[in-house]
């Protein structure tokens, strides 16, 4: 049987529990949502966060709590230690499994699930706010 990862109901239980940190809500709302690998997320920039701009589409809810991870900074990675550096893949799947008791990559596959359900086929309007990734300088 093939794994699907969690349901929206379990993700939208993680995403309203204040006890979990900002930054492991938000990254969960990305992966779920955005249908965006680990690497690719954890790549993101504090710039990259517009909410007109729907590239990597996400809720409302996931772009306050991305705000809220993102606090006063202005610029450099979108998820950092509290030392201000790029959280590390190992240290996040570690994070979220510890917290979720799943990895960070069944967060995606549960949302690509859900994207091609009725549930899902609701998101995703023109009115979506989302990340924009700003092309990397050559």
């Amino acid at each position: 049987m093939p794994h699907e990862g969690p349901s929206a109901r379990y993700v939208e239980a993680l995403l309203t529990n204040e006890a979990i940190p900002a930054h492991v809500r938000s990254l969960v709302g990305v992966l779920w949502e955005g249908n965006v690998k680990l690497d690719d997320a954890l790549a993101l920039n504090v710039g990259d966060v517009i909410p007109t701009r729907r590239e990597i589409p996400v809720s409302e809810q996931t772009l306050r709590l991305l705000q809220e991870a993102i606090g006063d900074r202005e610029q450099g990675p979108l998820f950092a230690t509290p030392s201000g550096q790029r959280v590390s893949r190992r240290a996040i799947s570690t994070q979220v499994r510890s917290i979720t008791r799943r990895s960070a990559h069944d967060m995606r596959l549960g949302g690509h699930r859900d994207r091609h359900s009725d549930h899902g086929a609701q998101r995703g309007t023109s009115q979506t706010p989302g990340i924009f990734p700003r092309p990397k300088p050559s």
